[in-house]
């Protein structure tokens, strides 16, 4: 009789679950996944009114743009806001996955229904090829209790699934993550820079940017500029475009395949003629090592500057420019690889000048020392320099002056003085040493003359002071070395110069000053 009643109390139970099933199928209630696409698919309008509902899960239009994602939009009726809806999708061809689908997607609600999944592509595996996706819907049923919560071993959360849609897609595909354009102001050129990570890079046979004024969604058959040097593997892309003609355009970038093309989200920019809204003034540039001692020091720039610029040697140029603007001096001795030509990204490029004390208020000098040369290994005969500069505060909004130059007729270049002290040689002769680095070979074989020279009342000292010059210990200097004299000096106040004496003429360091007692 006991097991009689067991048997009767699991068939009432079954035919109860089997009444959740029915209740289930027969909800009035409606789910579908209406469109499956990338993000790159997406128009500029069309991406920034996504944004306008995924801003508060983390995803405004700006980090959007930036990151490669699937859009998957369902709609579901009616619509209940204490539901929850989540997207779930497994690889189709794998069939050790089937009936487990993975989750990973953000799901942002909106009105009426409708339901925004991002599903971004560092989650799905490389090795996926068709993906299948379903839109699930939980419930909660307040009112369900006693066996029939049971039954649904759930806590009392009813799930509704729409029929699963696939959708062929290759991973095994160059993708963009965390790429951006910005505008890009180069040399009386106005234009826009595509920079970010490409992923997998390794099978982009190029990469570039595209842009259209007319096609919203650009594609390679519009205007195109490659990266002139993407190797495969490279996974950097930093590459500049600049119309001919002012206006706003539709751009993306793109990783070209064997097997067709990928593109990043569309940006949209706007360029025009590069306008600098404020006067500006670059002066000529000065060899510290040309100006007599009192002369550099009627610069204005504070002491520790100037002991900068002494020991260091190299270049001063003053600048104009209004209170409150930015500016950088950049140089090159290759007018080829100034920034403004090739290399619109200078900051990363060329080391900047030492901007010194400002005067006044409006003017700045600007300092280049003799190592930055050495440091580019630089050999033209011509320094070409020019002055970046921003205005709005920020330096998104930056744009060149004219260029200049300065005529060096190649010769030894010398800096970095490095010590100037009392002791003894090795044979005990004691004396003052002068250390100086020598750099700008027009012949890396070639050796040179050099040594110091001094006054005591000549401010600018040189060979013309005889009797005051004094070679190296072997009269020579080999390229690329340092020069070091060892010599004595009698109670007094002396102006001091190295110098280095090449077939192209003499090079001086700056003046120093000493003392001795």
């Amino acid at each position: 009789m006991k097991r009689l009643l067991n048997l009767l109390w699991m068939t009432l139970l079954l035919v109860s679950c089997n009444e959740v099933d029915e209740f289930k199928a027969s909800a009035p209630i409606s789910m579908s996944i209406t469109s499956v696409k990338l993000g790159s698919d997406l128009t500029w309008d069309e991406l920034e009114h996504l944004a306008t509902y995924t801003k508060d899960y983390g995803y405004p239009a700006e980090e959007l743009r930036q990151r490669s994602f699937m859009l998957v939009e369902g709609e579901v009726t009616p619509y209940d806001q204490s539901s929850y809806c989540y997207l779930e999708w497994r690889d189709a061809d794998d069939a050790s996955t089937e009936g487990y689908y993975y989750h990973g997607a953000v799901a942002c609600p909106v009105e009426n229904g409708r339901v925004y999944f991002l599903l971004e592509r560092s989650n799905i595996p490389f090795e996926v090829r068709t993906m299948e996706f379903r839109m699930t819907q939980s419930t909660y049923m307040d009112d369900m209790t006693g066996f029939v919560d049971n039954c649904l071993n759930n806590g009392g959360y009813v799930y509704y699934s729409s029929q699963s849609q696939t959708y062929p897609f290759n991973n095994n595909q160059p993708y963009f993550e965390h790429t951006w354009m910005v505008l890009t102001e180069d040399y009386l050129q106005s234009g826009f820079r595509a920079e970010g990570s490409v992923i997998n890079s390794e099978l982009a046979q190029s990469v570039g940017v595209c842009y259209s004024q007319t096609n919203e969604v650009p594609t390679i058959t519009d205007e195109v500029v490659r990266m002139d040097d993407w190797t495969p593997g490279n996974s950097y892309l930093n590459v500049s475009a600049y119309p001919t003609e002012p206006g706003t355009y539709f751009v993306r970038a793109f990783a070209e395949t064997s097997a067709g093309v990928s593109y990043s989200a569309v940006w949209k920019m706007t360029v025009g003629a590069v306008e600098l809204p404020f006067e500006y003034t670059v002066g000529k540039l000065i060899d510290i090592s040309e100006l007599p001692y009192n002369e550099v020091e009627t610069l204005g720039v504070t002491q520790s500057d100037l002991e900068f610029m002494r020991r260091e040697g190299g270049w001063l140029v003053k600048v104009g420019i209004p209170a409150g603007q930015q500016a950088e001096m950049l140089a090159s001795d290759n007018r080829n690889v100034l920034p403004s030509v090739e290399y619109p990204d200078w900051s990363n490029n060329l080391a900047p000048f030492k901007q010194l004390e400002e005067q006044g208020g409006d003017e700045r000098f600007f300092f280049l020392g003799a190592s930055y040369l050495d440091a580019y290994n630089v050999k033209g005969d011509t320094l070409y320099y020019e002055l970046a500069m921003s205005f709005g505060g920020s330096w998104s909004d930056y744009v060149y002056s004219d260029v200049y130059d300065y005529k060096r007729s190649g010769l030894p270049i010398l800096g970095l003085f490095d010590a100037v002290r009392y002791g003894s040689s090795g044979t005990g002769e004691q004396g003052y040493s002068f250390s100086c680095s020598v750099f700008n070979f027009p012949n890396e074989s070639e050796e040179m003359k050099a040594g110091i020279c001094y006054s005591t009342d000549n401010q600018l000292p040189n060979l013309d002071d005889t009797g005051s010059v004094i070679l190296t210990a072997d009269s020579k200097v080999v390229s690329g070395g340092q020069l070091n004299v060892l010599h004595s000096l009698a109670a007094g106040i002396y102006y001091v110069r190295a110098f280095a004496q090449s077939e192209a003429g003499v090079g001086y360091s700056p003046v120093l000053r000493i003392v001795v007692e």
